[in-house]
């Protein structure tokens, strides 16, 4: 059956991991196996006549019913499931596990340890899951995402990547909200391998930075050429810029003296001259370092 499908339609054969997932029609075939072709090289007949034959299919990972109708809502634009109204606020937990399929049943036992609140978890493909947590009187925002990733390498036994997004309170906010962010989560994955925890602002910055044009990306790193080089001053001030611009808390965070941070911020300002005690500024300073950030592990 496979190959004869391949030998009829192999004009729009694809690997799933090619193509973005609202062009993909993914098939279920009568000896359990999935085949992916590109909804842009078939005709609408074609399409409704494939998907009549072969039921489209969503990843066979998915954990239960519950779980199945969220993705049919989410993905395939179906009845939101009743059940979800019960768990707002809650936001969105997207997962890449790069060993795939492998990993799947090690991370679903995981997951929700590491997540608790957890009221649902599917498989987008064979590497990339969404898990859906509560945000309840027990939430937890503490342990950061780097720390995470960290934690799911020491019970996975494999490098994973995780993108957090906001709070969302209504199932019409929780549709276009997961819309949005699943966007920004696939432009953002080809920096996996440089940085694996981001929060929804973080695949933001990240998503206009990928829009910038190369030559005006260069031209605005010239404002912290003095200081590029300098990776000590350059965390400070990062942290510094991440703590709200909070001289204390940001000393606390890299266990140094007061002092010693706020001698830092101000050999920032001296060598180039921009006073990141000011917001915009400080704004124009933070996609800078992202940016230079994204240099260095080029260059590793």
């Amino acid at each position: 059956m496979y190959e004869r499908l391949k030998t009829r339609y192999a004009h729009a054969f694809a690997d799933s991991e090619s193509i973005a997932r609202e062009h993909r029609l993914t098939l279920q075939l009568p000896d359990g196996s999935e085949c992916t072709l590109d909804r842009r090289q078939l005709s609408e007949a074609e399409t409704a006549v494939l998907s009549q034959l072969f039921d489209e299919s969503a990843p066979s990972n998915v954990i239960d019913v519950g779980d199945q109708s969220m993705y049919n809502w989410l993905i395939n634009s179906q009845e939101p499931p009743a059940s979800i109204n019960t768990f707002f606020p809650l936001r969105f937990i997207y997962i890449h596990i790069p060993a795939g399929k492998e990993d799947m049943n090690g991370a679903e036992e995981a997951l929700p340890e590491i997540f608790p609140g957890t009221v649902s978890l599917f498989w987008l493909s064979a590497k990339d899951g969404v898990l859906i947590q509560t945000i309840d009187e027990e939430f937890d925002e503490t342990p950061s995402l780097a720390s995470i990733v960290d934690t799911l390498a020491s019970d996975l036994y494999t490098k994973s990547a995780i993108c957090a997004g906001s709070p969302v309170s209504s199932l019409h906010e929780m549709y276009d909200r997961f819309q949005l962010e699943i966007h920004l989560y696939e432009t953002v994955k080809p920096w996996f391998n440089k940085k694996a925890a981001f929060s929804e602002q973080e695949m933001t910055l990240f998503y206009l930075i990928k829009f910038i044009p190369e030559d005006a990306l260069q031209t605005s790193m010239g404002w912290i050429r003095d200081v590029k080089n300098d990776s000590s001053l350059t965390d400070s001030v990062r942290t510094y810029l991440e703590s709200n611009l909070n001289i204390s808390s940001a000393a606390k965070q890299q266990f140094m003296h007061r002092n010693t941070m706020q001698y830092r911020v101000d050999k920032f300002i001296e060598k180039t001259g921009i006073d990141i005690k000011q917001f915009p500024n400080a704004a124009v300073v933070y996609i800078l370092l992202s940016v230079l950030d994204l240099q260095k592990h080029d260059h590793d």
